[in-house]
């Protein structure tokens, strides 16, 4: 009996390649935006600091007003920091939703071609078993006929 072979498994390939190509840069960009993330949050805490430096200046600590102002202005830089993280943040974002769509639609083409592949393999199953089953009837009338005619029956 022939060997079961998919005709477009070929295509099928080079599509579960592309999907995998996809799946790599939604990965590269995922890493990026984690990155991006934990920036943010390093500037978050940062701010966090230095609040509590400008209220010890303040309340009393012993800083000088110089101190404070050096707290306050490296508080804004922080905070302009914390915008183009979220101008960054927001552009990644964007960029794998974009990402996600196109592994949606090679997930979807990958997906057909497997269903296809599943039908085409379960009709060939299905032709083998009927050619096999003709096999063992046609055995199985020619045991007889022999049977009945050596005068076994």
């Amino acid at each position: 009996m022939k060997k079961y072979g998919f005709s477009l498994q070929r295509v099928l390939n080079a599509r579960e390649a592309a999907r995998y190509a996809v799946e790599q840069r939604l990965a590269l960009v995922l890493c990026e935006l984690e990155r991006a993330r934990a920036a943010r949050s390093e500037t978050v805490r940062l701010i966090g600091e230095q609040i509590q430096a400008m209220e010890r200046c303040s309340g009393g600590g012993g800083g000088t007003s110089h101190e404070y102002m050096l707290h306050v202005r490296y508080v804004e830089e922080l905070q302009q920091h914390l915008l183009v993280h979220a101008k960054l943040i927001s552009r990644i974002q964007q960029q794998a939703d974009a990402i996600r769509v196109e592994l949606h639609a090679a997930v979807r083409a990958c997906k057909s071609l497997e269903n296809l592949n599943d039908r085409e393999k379960a009709s060939w199953l299905d032709a083998v078993k009927r050619e096999e089953q003709g096999q063992l009837d046609e055995t199985a009338v020619q045991g007889y006929y022999r049977r009945q005619t050596e005068g076994i029956l």
